[in-house]
């Protein structure tokens, strides 16, 4: 004869008692109890939700109101008449639900609160007439297909795995921010203001023909300064020379000085470790050593009319000067897409073009492989572990639920009689 265990039987008595405590006695509740459990309950709900969303995405908005849709267009007063008897039918769908199962019992399910969410925004935006800013609630109407996800367990499944996800997911991102934080000072304390060096046909600044604040409308057309005045100053940079400092002087104040690009450098990137293609070319910035601005804008009547601080940088290989290690905002944004290996070779390319070819390669190359295949996927392994814990919880509410329906072979058959009788 097979032997009782236990903790079976104390499962299963526990499991028949709550069945029996769960069972309405009233003949009405007792009727909404089995219409909500029936699985054409929800078979009918989803497939309302679903023809509720297809209708949604249906709307036509080529001559909106200011409160929405055009109500006057026969489709869209279809639509919203679908969407009234949805909003009703979901309506009686809580209503059967909550008194079938109990109040408490039926908010206790978190699905259950969204469609809560879901109906009292409805409720509110079609009480409102769209007459107000209360009728924008009716954007929560999108929230409808996750009501699907109820009748699917492996949805169901994915979307606990995410949400139990978040708090280890946040954990997992300070993390991947201290790093990239790192990683962005370290950039800036190997090539700040290294960036902006490009190729000049004087060595050094030369003073402009005219007062940058005052700019001729020449400047404003895209002519600065002239041809010839160009031409002039590389023939004998020396009687043109901006001011007594150095090329390595710390520049206190901008002037109205500038110094010509050389318009044979077609490809427009930095120099520093590279070489300049023409001879008799000069490597300079517009900034000097401790990032301090050189030379004034032009402005005309008020208006900046054209950058000349910006002039260097603004190519398409360089990025138009968005990316550089000159402030940490931009910093992160070349570790993000180092990291993510999104334009990591223009930019690696770049700095190394900048200032060394060796430090620059180990940088970009090493932080790449830390980023993209450790740091990123912490997300992955904090996502795969929670949708394991989801996935056995909901095994484990499977197993409870039908507990009763198939009683273990340790458990004898008059013990499970005595059992059904006592709770019974």
């Amino acid at each position: 004869m097979a032997s009782v265990q236990p903790a079976s039987l104390g499962a299963l008595v526990v499991a028949l008692e709550a069945k029996r405590r769960a069972r309405p006695s009233h003949p009405l509740r007792r009727f909404c109890y089995r219409l909500a459990t029936s699985p054409w309950f929800d078979r009918v709900s989803v497939v309302v939700v679903l023809t509720n969303t297809v209708v949604l995405g249906l709307v036509d908005y080529s001559s909106p109101w200011a409160t929405g849709p055009n109500m006057l267009l026969p489709a869209n007063v279809f639509i919203e008449r679908v969407n009234n008897i949805s909003l009703v039918l979901f309506v009686v769908e809580a209503l059967i639900k909550a008194f079938a199962f109990g109040v408490f019992k039926y908010l206790g399910d978190h699905w259950n609160k969204l469609d809560l969410i879901v109906i009292i925004s409805g409720i509110v935006a079609w009480a409102s007439g769209g007459r107000s800013a209360v009728g924008q609630l009716r954007i929560l109407r999108v929230l409808r297909p996750l009501r699907t996800l109820r009748a699917f367990p492996g949805l169901r499944i994915l979307v606990n795995g995410v949400l139990a996800s978040l708090p280890p997911l946040l954990n997992a991102g300070m993390l991947l921010g201290f790093s990239y934080l790192t990683l962005a000072i370290l950039g800036m304390e190997l090539w700040q203001d290294k960036y902006h060096g490009r190729c000049r046909l004087t060595p050094y600044p030369v003073r402009l023909n005219f007062d940058p604040l005052h700019a001729p409308t020449s400047v404003a057309s895209g002519v600065y300064p002239n041809a010839s005045y160009v031409a002039a100053v590389t023939l004998d940079p020396s009687a043109y020379k901006c001011n007594n400092l150095s090329n390595s002087d710390v520049w206190r104040a901008p002037t109205p000085c500038f110094w010509p690009l050389d318009p044979t450098d077609t490809l427009g990137l930095y120099c520093g470790s590279r070489t300049c293609p023409t001879p008799n070319t000069t490597c300079g910035s517009n900034y000097d050593r401790l990032g301090n601005p050189r030379f004034l804008n032009f402005f005309s009547d008020g208006a900046l009319v054209f950058d000349l601080m910006g002039e260097p940088d603004f190519t398409a290989n360089l990025n138009f000067g968005l990316t550089s290690f000159d402030n940490i905002w931009s910093a992160l944004v070349i570790v993000l897409q180092i990291v993510t290996a999104s334009g990591w070779m223009v930019l690696t390319q770049n700095t190394q073009d900048a200032y060394s070819w060796v430090v620059a390669g180990v940088y970009f190359n090493a932080f790449l492989f830390i980023g993209m295949c450790f740091l990123l996927q912490l997300f992955m392994a904090v996502l795969y572990t929670e949708f394991e814990k989801a996935k056995t919880n909901q095994e484990r509410q499977l197993e409870s639920h039908t507990v009763i329906a198939r009683p273990t072979k340790y458990i004898h058959p008059k013990c499970l009689v005595a059992c059904k009788m006592a709770c019974f």
